[in-house]
C-alpha cells in the first residue's frame, strides 16, 4: 500500500486558511448576530503523530486536508469565527481509517478541559475496547464512521455494530451518526436502528448529508421527526432551504449547530455536477482536488470564503424566513446553544 501522508502539507493549508481575505474579515462582523454563548457539537481534533498512513483512496478525500489539527490549532482558529463569544465544543478525533484511534481518544480525553466535552471515536472491529470506553463515563457521545473501512461501508450496522449500540443505549451515551449515504437512500437502515434501539439518542450529522435539496427529502425528514430521540446537526450544510426543511419538520428544539472544524476552514462552494451530482469545488488546488474537474469548474469558487460562513448564513436565513422577529432570538439560542447543551449534557 502506498502511503501518501508525506504529500499532505496540513500546516500550509492551515496558514492559508487563517490568512483572512477582505471578504472574510467583513464576515467576522457576522459573529455579532450569534448568541453570546455558542455550543459547537461537531469538531475534529488530533495530532499528526496519530496518523499511521493515508491510503490512495483517503488521499483523494477532502477529510484528509488537515491530517494534524491540535487543540492549540483549534484555539488559534477560534478567533476567526467566534470573536467575543463563550464557546463550548464537543471534540472528537478524525474518525477515518489510518488513524491510531486509541491514541487519538487518549489525547483528547487527557487534554480537553471543561467546558468542552469529548466524544469517543469507536473502533468497529474492537467491540471490547469501544464498550469498555463507553462505560468509563468520560465520554459525552460516540462517533463511528463508515470510512474506517475500505471500501467505505454502506451499512450502518457494519461500522456501528449492534453490540456497541446496545451499550451506548444502556449507558445513555448519544451516537453521532454520519450516514453511509443520503438519508433518503438509507431510510430502511435507519428505521431498523431506531426500532431496535428505541432509547438510543441519535444525532444525525450534516442534517443527514444533503448540501442541497434532493428528491423526497422533506418526506424523509417528516418520517424520522416522529422519533423524539433523533436530533440533527448542521455541520457543513450551506443551503438555507435544507435548513428550513429541517426546522419545519424536526422543530427548532432538535437542530444543533456544528461547524465540522477544521474542514470548515476549506474555501469552497457546492455545485451540481451534471455527471457526478452534488460536488464541492475549490479555488485553491488542495491535494485531493481532481485537476480536470478543477480546470473546468474552478471559476465557480473564485473569491469563495471558508465553508463555515455559508453554513452559518444558511441557519440565519432559515430562522429569519420561518419565524417572526420576536421569536428569532429564542430559536437562535436553541440552535447555537440550548439544544446541544441538553442533548450532550454540557454544563
Amino acid at each position: 500500500m502506498v502511503d501518501r501522508l508525506q504529500e499532505i502539507d496540513s500546516s500550509r493549508y492551515l496558514e492559508d486558511s487563517l490568512s483572512l481575505t477582505t471578504k472574510e474579515a467583513l464576515a467576522k462582523e457576522f459573529s455579532e448576530w450569534l448568541p453570546k454563548e455558542v455550543v459547537d457539537c461537531h469538531t475534529h481534533c488530533g495530532l499528526l503523530e496519530h496518523v499511521q498512513e493515508v491510503d490512495e483512496a483517503m488521499f483523494h478525500q477532502m477529510i484528509s486536508t488537515f491530517e494534524g489539527f491540535s487543540l492549540e490549532d483549534s484555539k488559534t482558529a477560534e478567533s476567526a469565527f467566534f470573536t467575543g463569544k463563550t464557546l463550548k465544543r464537543l471534540r472528537f478525533p478524525f474518525p477515518f481509517r489510518g488513524i491510531d484511534m486509541k491514541a487519538a481518544n487518549e489525547y483528547l480525553s487527557s487534554n480537553v478541559r471543561d467546558p468542552d466535552k469529548v466524544a469517543l471515536c469507536g473502533i468497529p472491529n474492537d467491540t471490547d475496547y469501544t464498550n469498555s470506553m463507553l462505560r468509563t463515563g468520560k465520554f459525552s457521545a460516540l462517533k463511528m464512521y463508515h470510512q474506517q473501512f475500505n471500501p467505505p461501508s454502506k451499512q450502518i450496522y457494519e461500522y456501528f455494530p449492534p453490540r456497541i449500540l446496545e451499550v451506548a443505549e444502556e449507558v445513555g451515551v448519544p451516537i453521532i451518526l454520519h450516514l453511509p449515504k443520503m438519508i433518503t437512500l438509507c431510510k430502511d437502515q435507519l428505521l431498523d436502528v431506531v426500532s431496535t434501539f428505541p432509547n438510543l439518542k441519535i444525532s444525525l450529522a450534516h442534517l443527514g448529508l444533503p448540501h442541497l435539496v434532493i428528491p423526497n427529502l422533506e418526506q424523509t425528514y417528516e418520517e424520522f421527526a416522529k422519533f423524539p430521540n433523533i436530533y440533527m446537526d448542521t455541520a457543513m450544510v450551506p443551503s438555507r432551504d435544507v435548513v428550513k426543511m429541517a426546522l419545519k419538520t424536526f422543530g427548532p428544539k432538535r437542530i444543533m449547530f456544528g461547524s465540522d472544524e477544521p474542514i470548515n476552514l476549506v474555501r469552497s462552494v457546492v455545485y451540481q455536477n451534471p455527471n457526478l451530482g452534488q460536488r464541492i469545488i475549490t479555488e485553491y488546488m488542495y491535494h485531493w482536488v481532481d485537476k480536470a474537474e478543477h480546470d473546468e469548474y474552478k471559476n465557480l469558487a473564485l473569491g469563495s470564503t471558508h465553508m463555515h460562513w455559508p453554513a452559518v448564513q444558511a441557519i440565519r436565513e432559515a430562522i429569519e424566513d420561518l419565524y417572526p422577529q420576536e421569536r428569532q432570538s429564542e430559536v437562535k439560542d436553541d440552535i447555537f446553544n440550548g439544544n446541544a447543551t441538553r442533548f450532550f449534557k454540557f454544563t
